[in-house]
């Protein structure tokens, strides 16, 4: 059982750019506890100003079989479709699952 102020696992979606270049190379995936942590991580990986990190929180509860408890994680993605991508390629199509962005929620329809 998770402690009520432990962190929820998170990760953040980056789309990486060869310098000079318009047309993004490919997106990735990086594991971190915070936006700085993900910054640092892609600095040494792809060097400075060839990545753009998606800060936007998506919340999400993944039930990954019926016989198992359901997971909480957040995607730092661009759009809901962009964290509903990395759930499926993390978890498999198929999974049952909630996502949401609390700043889309609180939005007049």
């Amino acid at each position: 059982m998770r402690h009520s102020d432990e962190p929820l696992p998170s990760w953040y979606v980056a789309t990486i750019w060869i310098r000079g270049s318009d047309e993004p190379v490919r997106r990735v995936r990086v594991s971190a506890g915070s936006l700085a942590e993900a910054e640092h991580e892609l600095e040494a990986a792809y060097g400075r100003g060839n990545y753009r990190v998606h800060v936007r929180p998506y919340k999400a509860m993944i039930w990954p079989r019926d016989d198992e408890p359901g997971k909480r994680v957040i995607v730092h993605a661009h759009s809901l479709d962009e964290a509903q991508e990395e759930l499926e390629a993390a978890y498999g199509k198929g999974h049952v699952f909630a996502l949401r962005n609390e700043e889309d929620a609180e939005e007049p329809r």
